[in-house]
């Protein structure tokens, strides 16, 4: 959005007008529709941190954890049928180690990421299962398969154990006893869990063991990605269609319904993750400043509110402002979230740096001869559009968005990219 009021229109305008024509923000379909998913998948409520990892539930944890506690109950319940109430009790207490047992799947692999010099934000629990958040990339087939199998390898784990401490037993309706029962489903569960992750295509984790492989056979990443999300394709579209038997044909609407939906989940992240490989092929040897927006307007960390809006953000629409301090080195960023901290009338009486956000050099910041790659990688890790260019003593350059990054991969390989 351009900003094209007249100067002393602007002045009179509402707060959340005024920003919403001051700052125009990026986009781009791709990025859109990966960020629906990400943000279904990632947002949670905080419960604990396990070895600086964040550790969440989504609200859809709470549907999963309730629909398996009702299925656990009714299948336990022969083993004791005179006292239904301790059933509930035991189906409880195996949903509980269910989410314990993914919980320890995505640990796994979050630990041998971080054995690995990867950082990892964050796991989280959500209707299907979880998801362990690992910054950057791995840079070997070697790593890239020491993570992948980490998780199945501790569902395997857990199944063996389980099975012993339940007298070898995997069917729960030959249990003794309820608590036998729990034992015994708590092995079956983590052994299919194991065995359904062990499904060789992208994004499950036989898919990145078997990309791994590939990658170390031929050494050819890219195409090792684009079979492995092939893969992963096919699955989600046999899961989708057997979901779909299931629900209409068999009336079994429930099982269908889960299995087609996790279908189309593993369709639409191994889709993107074929896409991805190919934007990141075709940037390869692009420079972040060969897509960079320039010159940049700056504002002084003492410049008064008022005067920066209508002097600058009036006339030159960006996405955010850097503030710089005396030096020329950035400080802050103004943007919309910071303009309406405070009410227009009182803009006069505010200077720039009370209200600026200060920098994230990490995650707001990069080089200008750092790889397009990188800056594409850092923008959707840190769910931001925009990362700010500096110099090496930190005095901004430019502004490069995703949108740009996306649009020179469509220039440089065609229609394909987009």
């Amino acid at each position: 959005m351009v900003y094209s009021r007249s100067r002393h229109a602007a002045g009179r305008r509402a707060g959340g007008s005024l920003a919403s024509a001051c700052f125009a923000g990026p986009g781009g379909k791709w990025g859109a529709g990966a960020g629906t998913l990400r943000r279904f998948i990632v947002q949670g409520w905080r419960i604990c941190t396990i070895r600086g990892i964040a550790v969440e539930i989504n609200y859809t944890w709470l549907v999963m954890f309730g629909l398996f506690m009702i299925s656990f109950s009714y299948l336990l319940r022969p083993l004791r049928p005179e006292q239904p109430a301790w059933s509930w009790v035991a189906g409880a207490a195996a949903s509980l180690i269910f989410v314990c047992s993914v919980l320890l799947h995505e640990l796994c692999h979050s630990l041998v990421a971080l054995s690995l010099g990867l950082p990892v934000k964050r796991i989280t629990l959500f209707i299907f299962g979880g998801v362990a958040q690992v910054e950057g990339e791995v840079q070997s087939p070697r790593a890239e398969f020491l993570m992948a199998a980490a998780g199945p390898a501790s569902s395997f784990a857990l199944a063996a154990g389980f099975w012993l401490l339940g007298g070898r037993n995997l069917e729960p309706s030959r249990a003794q006893s309820l608590l036998g029962g729990v034992l015994a489903l708590s092995a079956l569960i983590n052994l299919r869990l194991g065995e359904f992750n062990m499904l060789p295509g992208l994004p499950l984790d036989g898919g990145r063991v078997l990309h791994s492989i590939l990658w170390g056979v031929t050494g050819d990443e890219y195409r090792s990605t684009r079979i492995t999300a092939f893969f992963g394709q096919v699955l989600g579209g046999l899961f989708m269609v057997a979901g779909g038997v299931l629900a209409w044909l068999m009336n079994s609407m429930g099982s269908g319904m889960w299995i087609f939906f996790i279908g189309w989940l593993i369709l639409s992240v191994a889709g993107a993750e074929g896409r991805q490989a190919t934007v990141k092929r075709v940037l390869r040897g692009l420079q972040v400043g060969q897509v960079m927006h320039w010159p940049l307007v700056t504002l002084p960390v003492n410049m008064n509110l008022a005067y920066a809006v209508q002097e600058y953000a009036a006339t030159r629409a960006q996405p955010f402002y850097p503030v710089v301090d005396e030096q020329g080195q950035v400080v802050g960023v103004l943007d919309r979230a910071g303009l309406q901290q405070v009410e227009p009338a009182r803009w006069s009486q505010v200077a720039v740096g009370q209200v600026m956000a200060p920098v994230d050099a990490q995650a707001m910041t990069i080089g200008v001869s750092a790889p397009a790659t990188e800056a594409l990688l850092r923008m959707r890790q840190n769910e931001r559009g925009w990362l700010l260019v500096t110099s090496p003593e930190s005095q901004p350059l430019g502004l490069v968005t995703e949108s740009a990054i996306l649009a020179a991969a469509q220039h440089r390989s065609g229609p394909a990219a987009a």
